[in-house]
């Protein structure tokens, strides 16, 4: 009976999948080497960085993160469904999202569009803004 042999895709996603595991080890590796060397003034200023955590995000979150940042972005309008995505990754306590946030609210025109992303961004990352600082 010949060897099995394993499919060349196969062989493409293992490859890809335990290169994805060395960069996630790497970024945690920094990530935790930055942390402890932040200046006092850093941590005062802005607080201590939200833990990150490691690994892919869940299939809701990716499909929440395609419904509004998708197609859906292109049609310049928001709709419901979008609010709900919103409200979703906002509660999903995973802080990798406000990175995205952030990109939206700089080309957000409308200001109840940007205000309802900041909010989004501050209950995602349990901050409160206070408008006299920074």
């Amino acid at each position: 009976m010949p060897a099995a042999t394993v499919p060349a895709s196969e062989q493409t996603r293992a490859k890809s999948q335990s290169s994805a595991a060395e960069q996630r080890s790497e970024a945690d590796r920094w990530l935790a080497k930055t942390r402890a060397s932040l200046p006092q003034h850093t941590k005062r200023d802005f607080g201590t960085p939200p833990e990150m955590p490691t690994g892919l995000m869940s299939a809701q979150l990716t499909r929440d993160i395609d419904l509004l940042f998708g197609k859906n972005l292109e049609g310049k309008s928001w709709k419901p469904e979008q609010t709900e995505a919103l409200a979703r990754l906002a509660s999903s306590k995973d802080p990798r999202v406000v990175w995205l946030l952030s990109d939206l609210m700089r080309i957000a025109s409308d200001p109840r569009l940007l205000a309802v992303l900041t909010f989004a961004a501050t209950n995602l990352l349990g901050v409160d803004l206070n408008p006299e600082r920074h």
